[in-house]
Parts: C-alpha cells; structure tokens; sequence
C-alpha cells in the first residue's frame, strides 16, 4: 500500500547540481544547488537513507 509517493531525481551540468522533488507528481521545492556530481549524490543518498528510516519504501518500476 502506497499513503503518499514522494519521488527525487538527480540533476544537473555545469558544476551546479539539484535534487528535484516531487509528492504525489506535484512539483516541490528542489534541494540544492550543489557545487559537484558527488555532493549531490552523497546527499541525495543521505536523503534516500533518512526517508527509509521513517518507514518508507522503495518501489521499483516493474
């Protein structure tokens, strides 16, 4: 059972990277920017970890 889908997605060139977020397909305020492609990812990892440890679930498309 899905209460709420909150998707992240990576993005970004040219030395500034953001986290785009989106809750139940609207548009939020995105996370950033960040200075390098490993910046983001290590907090877009960061992100992913702490959501887990509220519950969430990961849902992979079949």
């Amino acid at each position: 059972m899905v209460d709420q889908l909150v998707v992240y997605t990576l993005r970004g060139a040219d030395d500034e990277f953001w986290i785009d977020v989106a809750v139940e397909g609207v548009p939020a305020e995105p996370i950033g920017p960040f200075e390098s492609l490993d910046e983001a990812q290590a907090a877009f990892g960061d992100l992913v970890d702490m959501m887990r440890t509220t519950g969430a679930q990961d849902i992979r498309p079949s």
